[in-house]
């Protein structure tokens, strides 16, 4: 899961379909699905239906939650900062 979270950080904001991340991170597709599932969980990375860029394929995808959402998690009653 580490690596597939240090790709996504990586290559943020781009999406990825399961597979062609599977393909960049070099590891089983069901492994990184798993990974992805996990993720998300986690509200740092989050799941959408769209098109894959590499691939074209419209299907659920991954990619990095956008830094405002990071930002406003947690700050009740502050203005919401961006972090870069």
């Amino acid at each position: 899961m580490e690596l597939v979270s240090a790709y996504l950080r990586a290559s943020a904001p781009r999406t990825y379909c399961d597979a062609c991340l599977a393909f960049a991170v070099q590891e089983a597709v069901e492994a990184v699905h798993q990974a992805a599932e996990g993720l998300t969980e986690q509200e740092q990375f989050a799941r959408k239906t769209g098109r894959c860029r590499t691939c074209r394929s419209t299907k659920r995808l991954v990619t990095r939650a956008a830094p405002t959402t990071l930002a406003c998690k947690g700050s009740v009653g502050l203005a919401p900062t961006l972090i870069r």
